[in-house]
């Protein structure tokens, strides 16, 4: 049977592209150019999906969205807009929208987001009101544990940085030691900086200290923790405020010593006012090592109390090309070349790229296209040939060749890692696929972060051929 889907889109040049794409893949469109339109279409009869444009001539699209939700709360709503914000996008989500789309929009997004937010509708028969009648109480949204709003410095709405959200507002007034791990460019020291804000009423007023452990030569390391006679160390410059520490597994033996010694008279300091917040950040395992020798375990230990996971650019799915669209509209008010968006197959390019430089990575990329070319759209003879040329040589070996002479614990986590990843970044869906309960993934995800093993690296390393 053929599913309908209601288009709301007051622009008819963009409407009937997108009646296009959706007639094409398959569905009966419904078009209404106004929310009245909309609503009236809707009561008559429930569509499989709403795909919303937010701006319309004589009403507000979340207004409009909450009125159907009234009438059937479980059809799913893909909410399109051109004036993307991270605030425009929690409202929508909140509003119980099932995916948030920033204009221009390519035919494979529209697509994939369409049959995403039917297939997790997983809805019963809808009780339809006919036109005119009395509408119910609204029903707000339920909430979902995995989704949550993004936080300051952020872009995304990927489920594993839902989780990411949540674990930092959890630990972000606990005052206990947090241990961040997330690969180079992935956000770690903008998570630590969005505890630091979240922690105090007044962040702006209480100090952020920063060492880079791995910039800097033992004696400078024992210094900057012992102190001098001009400079505080670290934790007592960071008083009242966010001490952090990155790359720990890199401090010399006598730094590591300098530190666990300062942490056991921290502890002994009474009152809370003279208390530190005390975060450290790596790249690497510490568990590997604590194992080979290069951190301290009892320092491991006093460190990694609550541990947060901030997760590589390449398990977030669709947040690569909402990262990007973000980058350009940071450009928008100057003049070097207008860029609007991405050209569809950058798109796609970007949503499989391995990105090792992860975000730092992207959006780097992103400043240099919009420097040395005009748009209005990034196409593929801009992007950089080492890239492409990494890309093409990473996907030469098939992914069978990869996984021989690996234990079978190893295969399956590359299979779940890259089935998770393929399902842009949704354990929920990846599970569906896998014929498994999402808890069962959850749980093998946990445990192989307790051993100190990086979710991802396995599929990665699957994907390069590499051990």
């Amino acid at each position: 049977m053929t599913q309908t889907i209601l288009l709301v889109e007051d622009n008819p040049t963009q409407a009937a592209y997108y009646t296009q794409i959706l007639s094409d893949d398959g569905f009966a469109v419904t078009h209404a150019g106004t929310a009245a339109e909309a609503l009236d279409l809707y009561s008559r009869a429930a569509p499989a999906a709403v795909v919303l444009d937010l701006l319309l001539p004589d009403r507000d699209g979340l207004e409009l969205m909450q009125d159907c939700q009234a009438l059937a709360p479980q059809v799913p709503f893909v909410v399109l807009t051109a004036q993307s914000t991270i605030q425009t996008a929690v409202d929508a989500m909140r509003h119980g929208a099932s995916e948030f789309l920033p204009k221009p929009v390519s035919d494979t997004h529209l697509r994939r987001a369409v049959h995403n937010a039917i297939l997790l509708g997983g809805r019963p028969a809808l009780k339809v009101v006919a036109a005119g009648a009395a509408a119910a109480k609204p029903t707000p949204p339920q909430s979902d544990p995995m989704r949550a709003a993004p936080l300051p410095g952020f872009t995304g709405f990927a489920p594993v940085m839902h989780e990411l959200y949540r674990q930092v507002r959890a630990v972000s007034r606990s005052g206990v030691p947090i241990f961040l791990r997330g690969p180079t460019g992935s956000g770690r020291l903008a998570s630590a900086k969005a505890i630091h804000g979240l922690a105090h009423d007044a962040p702006e007023a209480a100090p952020f200290i920063k060492l880079i452990a791995s910039v800097m030569c033992p004696d400078a390391q024992l210094a900057a923790l012992t102190g001098t006679e001009d400079t505080p160390d670290v934790i007592t410059a960071a008083m009242g405020g966010t001490a952090y520490i990155a790359e720990p597994c890199t401090l010399s033996d006598q730094a590591q010593a300098a530190l666990m010694e300062r942490l056991h008279r921290l502890d002994a300091t009474p009152g809370r006012s003279a208390k530190v917040q005390l975060i450290t950040a790596t790249t690497r395992d510490p568990f590997a090592e604590v194992r080979e020798g290069h951190l301290r375990e009892d320092l491991f230990h006093r460190l990694y109390v609550a541990p947060v996971r901030v997760p590589a650019l390449s398990e977030r799915g669709e947040d690569v090309v909402a990262i990007a669209n973000a980058t350009l509209r940071r450009f928008e008010t100057r003049d070097e070349g207008g860029f609007v968006g991405l050209e569809p197959d950058v798109a796609d390019f970007f949503r499989t790229y391995e990105w090792p430089g992860n975000v730092r990575q992207l959006i780097n990329l992103i400043k240099s296209t919009v420097l040395l070319h005009e748009g209005p759209l990034i196409t593929m003879d801009m992007l950089p040939m080492e890239m492409t040329t990494r890309q093409h040589a990473n996907q030469s070996s098939t992914p069978f060749d990869s996984l021989l002479g690996r234990s079978l614990a190893d295969v399956e986590e590359v299979i779940i890692e890259e089935t998770i990843r393929q399902q842009q970044g949704s354990v929920p869906r990846a599970a569906r696929v896998l014929d498994v309960s999402p808890s069962t993934l959850y749980r093998k995800r946990e445990a192989w972060a307790k051993r100190g093993a990086r979710p991802s690296e396995a599929a990665r390393r699957a994907g390069s051929g590499g051990a």
